[in-house]
């Protein structure tokens, strides 16, 4: 026998304590009791498990298409700065032409 037997062997945990049947009605009253609070304690924190799942998810749904609008957003701002686009309307619509070489002034850095 190794010393863990011996110990439990001689331990009185396993010897019978008398008890009253009042004692008895109370411990079984309070194990049922603190079955049932674990029992519906689970219960509950399973059910807010799966509604914070279902909440992150939408987010994320949310997210991918925040994404998406953005990248078309991007793309669209960087249609509208074109060089070809800006120059067209400052021709067409500003009537902006080119300057000439004669009214062209090269201006030098001075460091």
């Amino acid at each position: 026998m190794n010393a863990t037997t011996r110990f439990l062997t001689h331990w009185d945990i396993f010897t019978k304590v008398e008890t009253t049947p009042v004692e008895e009605i109370w411990s079984i009253v309070s194990v049922v009791a603190l079955v049932l609070i674990t029992a519906l304690s689970l219960i509950y924190v399973k059910d807010l498990n799966r509604q914070l799942y279902s909440e992150l998810e939408s987010f994320r749904q949310n997210h991918e298409e925040l994404k998406i609008q953005k990248d078309q957003l991007l793309l669209e701002q960087n249609t509208w700065a074109a060089q070809a686009r800006v120059q067209e309307i400052a021709l067409t619509r500003l009537n902006m032409t080119l300057p000439d070489q004669v009214s062209t002034v090269a201006v030098k850095r001075i460091i």
